[in-house]
């Protein structure tokens, strides 16, 4: 679930800058307008400064910095191949930087931290090949949008009809696996699923990895024409049993499951949304900057002073305003805790841009009234981005109920649906399991028995 890009935070913390070296590993998240993506970088110092850039949660390929230049406590990265440059400073301790991020007419703050690239991570539930079912490279259009999703189709190699599905993914541009953290969720969920006799189709995010289609203009509403271009390429499978075709969401993409099953969408049989919202998204994110900012360590007098500001900002965001407009609001609002300038000013530029914007709008409550297809929805008790007990309370009281429904909150379990000791966003990495084992067998078990 996108982070809001927590806007207000950092207005409590103070940064200083001086002349530090560059050199070693750096990675942070770049604000996008439907959520954050990873960035790392590797930079090394010879008779001439050389390095690499890498998003790790779109592939594993790094890409060439052609561009370095180190002047004191600032430096300028460029790379040719993506199209992106960087300019920034470093901070007196030397492990951040405060800079900007500019790709084409894309512009963001970006804060990077130093970590360590040579820990290995272990990840014990990540598939091994071979595979005791098969795997097929696919391709299929969204021809209304006049886009190629790529992804993998994983089917039992037994002959016969099967339940099958598509995994939808939570905010920010994710490939086919939903990579975060060195994590491959869909690969994970898609491997057990397919070895209980489930067909399952995952695929890379418009204008991400291997797939057509510019993702940073895109809204929610093309992330589900993309999800029902999936459906109708799963339901023509000859292996799959169309009277069983469902639709597996994570944090937004539960919430983009829970929009077109209230939509009827004809060939959505059932639902599985995990971690997927089912609050006003507004409301949602002003209760996701409190949860977030308490996991990070503010204090109780500190987060009530800044949530009425935050809730006066969703307003102003999902708002009809003109940008001009808009913004000027925003930093009217801001005057209360300082003002708002540098990267602060920038981080609330992009609140306003079109998706974000069209994302602050919806409202699943009257989509979720309508479902009368099986739903299973599993929320995370330590969650701090989609918390549980709201999310789950709004759930229950709006579901129509259909007697295969099924809704459970998972003791300990934080966003990712990681067994967490305190949910927050800083664990996510340092966790082995990628889901909760428990999880997976619920999921799959309740899919069997439809």
């Amino acid at each position: 679930m996108r982070i809001a890009f927590i806007i207000l935070l950092t207005l409590f913390y103070s940064c200083r800058g001086v002349s530090q070296s560059f050199e070693g590993a750096w990675k942070g998240d770049l604000a996008v307008p439907t959520g954050s993506l990873p960035l790392h970088f590797s930079l090394q110092k010879g008779d001439t400064w050389t390095g690499t850039m890498r998003s790790p949660s779109q592939t594993r390929l790094d890409f060439k910095l052609n561009v370095i230049e180190v002047a004191g406590d600032s430096i300028h990265l460029q790379s040719a191949a993506l199209g992106m440059s960087y300019k920034g400073r470093i901070s007196a301790d030397g492990e951040h930087v405060e800079g900007t991020f500019r790709q084409g007419n894309y512009t963001a703050p970006l804060r990077l931290g130093r970590y360590d690239s040579t820990q290995t991570v272990k990840r014990p539930q990540e598939p091994v090949a071979p595979f005791p079912y098969n795997v097929k490279e696919v391709t299929f259009e969204n021809t209304a949008s006049e886009v190629t999703l790529a992804g993998t189709l994983t089917q039992p190699k037994a002959p016969g009809k099967y339940p099958a599905l598509i995994l939808v993914s939570g905010s920010g541009p994710q490939n086919r696996n939903s990579e975060l953290e060195g994590h491959k969720p869909f690969e994970v969920l898609a491997d057990y699923l397919t070895r209980q006799g489930v067909v399952v189709l995952r695929y890379d995010d418009r204008g991400v990895a291997q797939s057509t289609g510019n993702f940073l203009q895109s809204n929610i509403g093309d992330f589900s024409r993309d999800a029902l271009a999936g459906l109708r390429f799963l339901k023509a499978q000859a292996t799959v049993d169309s009277t069983r075709v469902g639709m597996i969401g994570h944090s937004e993409g539960g919430l983009i499951s829970l929009l077109l099953a209230g939509q009827h969408a004809p060939d959505l049989k059932f639902i599985v949304s995990l971690a997927g919202p089912s609050l006003p998204i507004d409301s949602l994110m002003v209760l996701q900057l409190y949860h977030v900012g308490k996991s990070q360590g503010m204090s109780e007098k500190q987060l009530a002073k800044v949530r009425p500001i935050n809730r006066k900002n969703f307003e102003v965001v999902k708002s009809d305003l003109p940008a001009p407009k808009a913004m000027t609001q925003l930093l009217e609002n801001m005057k209360s805790v300082g003002g708002a300038s540098g990267t602060l000013r920038k981080e609330l530029q992009v609140m306003l841009l079109e998706p974000y914007r069209y994302f602050m709008r919806i409202d699943p409550v009257p989509f979720i009234q309508k479902i009368n297809i099986p739903l299973y929805a599993a929320f995370g008790e330590k969650d701090v981005q989609v918390p549980a007990k709201e999310n789950q309370e709004s759930l229950v009281a709006n579901l129509a109920g259909n007697p295969q429904s099924r809704i459970k909150t998972y003791a300990n379990l934080n966003h990712l649906l990681q067994p967490a000791k305190t949910g927050g966003l800083q664990e996510y990495y340092t966790i082995e399991t990628t889901i909760d084992p428990t999880l997976l067998k619920d999921i799959a078990d309740w899919i069997k028995g439809l």
